[in-house]
């Protein structure tokens, strides 16, 4: 229901354009179909330079290109104009007010690109936002184009605008998967370890590029900042502060890598030999090797379908009026602007919740489906190098015919625990000066709701193996892995961490990989991206 009521009234073009005064969106309604751009106009006086004092930021309009001078004529919303009439006398007077708002032509001030929306100013020679208040007041924290709530829907909107290189990214962490799975099978000591030593320094590398600003000075200083992606989306102060932030946290994430590969040479030890293990099993059953392309073409059909309903829903905000005050009246109606239902919201909550649902349903039938193949990989009377016939298909038979339910349990426990702690992460950002209550509440229930998301997690991973022996329930299968876990809590955690190192080793290796080629596609143009 959801779904058809996002495809119905929703349009997506909402969350990657701009509005202007009139509630028209730019580059598509009739009237503004060639104009893409938002442009603010001037508001107060007027320097001899032409620029002026400050902008309209309630009252954007749309042109077909940024001005680059003070000498083109943009079309701006005027003062409105009251006009009070009153007749009669008392008890039977009459009040009538009239309030006009017109369309004024306003010369231009210069402005650059921004993100293929908007039009920011430039006050310098700098291709890059500056530090002036005019760009402040729009890039700040609380301006149109800064606050938490439009780069959110700017960046769901961009999803819909860059779904090829999206797609490809994709295809390429399949592909990089496979390639670290043979490569894994020829020397797997090799790669650990050559993976675990090129991580920590490479994001080493990352933090020192957004650390270089703070010794940089003069044309350097300017090729780094127009290098760096945060001095194109946030005015320089903020651009300044996140990227100390990035370092600082880059820095942090490399000396812990560093420190895992120096001091975990036990495990790295342990996660061979799992990796040796897991080899043999996957190549005695080839057709485990199909079972993670398919498992990526299902999430993202998946994934695919429930975010294009999530971005449709996003932009069903409806149109309303704004109003003024006039002599203590509210009067409405001269402008427009797009405000989003609770309705909307409860279904965008709703969304969400499902999308991680289904993911986590997906993860857990996969994870059947492997233990499935594994069991009878084991069980099955064989000569070395063979395996069961055909597996993964009869793993997804018995998983969807006779425990959809089991995994649709341990899918919804985990996500309900993981909306759980987004929400005390939430509850903990709020001061203790301003909500004590809130504060005691994020601290007390994060020592209960962490600790039983993790046990859940070990848990519910293992139950699977309990259900692919015995045809057991959820709750029970649950019940004989945590009791398993306690009797052989040591050697389950040292095989779960040895597993760990090498399967974090390929997850933030291809992630790496795969995140960097993508940010290279989209920063290289040739009609994957443009300033557009």
């Amino acid at each position: 229901c959801i779904a058809v009521y996002a495809f119905q009234n929703g349009d997506p073009r909402r969350l990657s354009r701009g509005y202007d005064f009139g509630g028209r969106l730019c580059g598509v309604d009739p009237g503004v179909e060639d104009k893409p751009w938002l442009y603010w106009c001037g508001a107060g006086s007027i320097g001899a330079d032409g620029i002026p004092a400050g902008l309209d930021l309630k009252f954007p309009t749309c042109v077909d290109e940024c001005p680059s001078d003070v000498f083109t004529e943009v079309l701006c919303l005027g003062l409105e104009k009251v006009e009070v009439d009153s007749s009669g006398k008392a008890p039977f007077r009459t009040v009538q007010t009239e309030v006009t708002q017109s369309d004024v032509k306003q010369m231009s001030y210069p402005t650059l690109q921004m993100g293929g929306l908007f039009c920011i100013p430039q006050l310098g020679e700098r291709r890059l936002p500056g530090k002036d208040a005019l760009t402040e007041s729009l890039l700040g924290p609380n301006g149109p184009v800064g606050n938490n709530y439009s780069r959110l829907i700017r960046a769901v909107g961009g999803l819909y605008r860059c779904w090829p290189v999206v797609l490809a990214s994709l295809g390429l962490s399949v592909v990089l998967g496979y390639a670290y799975l043979l490569m894994l099978r020829m020397n797997p000591r090799l790669l650990v370890q050559a993976t675990l030593l090129a991580l920590p320094f490479a994001a080493f590398g990352v933090g020192a590029f957004f650390l270089l600003g703070e010794v940089l000075s003069g044309h350097r200083l300017y090729m780094w900042e127009t290098s760096n992606p945060l001095y194109h989306q946030f005015d320089p102060r903020t651009a300044v502060l996140i990227s100390r932030g990035v370092a600082i946290a880059f820095g942090l994430l490399g000396l812990a890598l560093l420190c895992a590969a120096v001091c975990l040479q036990e495990s790295v030890r342990n996660s061979i030999g799992c990796a040796r293990a897991a080899c043999e099993v996957i190549f005695s059953v080839p057709s485990l090797l199909l079972q993670p392309l398919v498992e990526a073409l299902w999430k993202s059909c998946v994934g695919a379908l429930v975010t294009a309903t999530l971005i449709w829903l996003l932009s069903t905000a409806h149109e309303a009026n704004d109003y003024i005050s006039v002599q203590g009246i509210e009067v409405g109606g001269l402008t427009r602007t797009f405000v989003f239902s609770d309705e909307g919201k409860t279904m965008v909550a709703c969304c969400l919740f499902g999308l991680l649902w289904i993911m986590e349903f997906a993860t857990a039938l996969s994870q059947f489906v492997v233990t499935y193949t594994v069991v009878l990989w084991y069980y099955t009377p064989k000569p070395k190098g063979s395996g069961p016939h055909i597996p993964l298909i009869r793993g997804l038979i018995v998983g969807v015919l006779f425990h959809t339910g089991t995994l649709a349990m341990g899918a919804f426990l985990l996500s309900t625990l993981r909306v759980l702690r987004v929400l005390l992460g939430l509850l903990e950002r709020i001061e203790t000066g301003q909500n004590s209550l809130c504060t005691a509440i994020s601290v007390c229930s994060a020592g209960c709701c962490e600790p039983c998301r993790r046990n859940v997690e070990l848990v519910h991973k293992n139950a699977y193996i309990e259900v692919c022996i015995s045809s057991a329930s959820f709750c029970e299968a649950a019940q004989n892995a945590a009791e398993f876990i306690a009797d052989e809590g040591g050697r389950v955690l040292c095989l779960t961490g040895a597993c760990f190192v090498f399967s974090s080793a390929c997850v933030l290796g291809i992630s790496a990989v795969a995140g960097g080629a993508t940010y290279a596609a989209l920063c290289s143009g040739g009609g994957l991206a443009d300033e557009r």
